[in-house]
């Protein structure tokens, strides 16, 4: 098994599922693992691997270290390598709640500052306790992708605070999203602090370009630069926002036509090759 009081040996056992199943690597009682839902993968890992019961507590999964287990499924492209599925999904958005708080303390935070990755290979042709697991691994946001992390939380809590929850939108964000949650919409809503007209069920989430920023840089295949804004640290000046920070990196270009900005970079670009925009 493995000592809750370390990280090193949450992990290191973490990894032991890498390149099995789970039902190689769990007991027989498996079979019978009687959980439905679309997180259900994830909650047989919590319960057969790691001996615990799944929850919905604000704490991180293994509090004593506060580290947050998650689950994802993974999609293998024609050139064999591995991207996100989907977004990751976190925390519960508690609208009556997170106005109190700031990015620091918060719920979101807490339970997720240190994340514990388990990504599967997703086959709709077999058995979820089939599913090969790809790649396992920590992962802590880099100083830089925590400054656009924290703009993000905190774009999500000015709109909860002027009475606009029922307004979130995925798109209003960058990496960290505010995604629906809830079975159906009639459901899923939920009172709002400071208007009375209802608001979506929400849960914070790592958008799916993130996410395969994550994956590239657990399977080591490149420098970390896929699925992010910047390549690089960056600092924000006051009142600058993220928006403005990526106008500013193309207004020299302003008037200039692809042709030079090609010869300017000494680029041969393909301009059939569709582009996509990974935020």
């Amino acid at each position: 098994m493995f000592d809750s009081k370390s990280e090193k040996s949450i992990i290191d056992y973490a990894k032991k599922l890498k390149g099995h199943t789970l039902r190689e690597k769990c007991s027989s009682d498996i079979e019978k693992h009687g959980y439905k839902g679309k997180g259900n993968f994830g909650q047989i890992v919590e319960k057969f691997y790691f001996g615990y019961n799944p929850n919905s507590k604000a704490e991180a999964d293994f509090v004593e270290v506060g580290m947050e287990l998650k689950t994802s499924p993974l999609k293998q492209l024609k050139n064999g390598d591995f991207r996100s599925k989907e977004r990751l999904v976190l925390n519960i958005i508690n609208y009556l709640e997170v106005h109190k708080e700031d990015f620091e303390n918060s719920s979101f935070w807490k339970k997720n500052a240190h994340l514990l990755l388990v990504f599967y290979l997703h086959d709709k042709e077999k058995n979820l306790l089939d599913y090969l697991i790809k790649l396992v691994d920590d992962w802590k946001y880099q100083s830089h992708d925590l400054q656009i992390i924290k703009k993000d939380w905190e774009l999500i809590n000015k709109k909860i605070k002027a009475g606009k929850a029922h307004e979130l939108s995925e798109g209003d964000t960058y990496y960290l999203g505010a995604c629906t949650k809830g079975s159906t919409a009639e459901k899923s809503l939920r009172n709002q602090p400071f208007n009375t007209e209802k608001a979506k069920q929400r849960a914070y989430s790592l958008k799916q370009g993130y996410v395969n920023h994550i994956i590239a840089n657990i399977a080591k295949e490149e420098q970390g630069v896929y699925g992010k804004i910047f390549d690089k640290p960056i600092v924000f000046k006051d009142l600058q926002t993220i928006d403005e920070i990526i106008i500013s990196k193309f207004k020299p270009f302003y008037g200039k036509t692809a042709d030079e900005i090609e010869q300017n970079f000494k680029l041969k670009l393909n301009k059939k090759q569709k582009v996509t925009l990974l935020i």
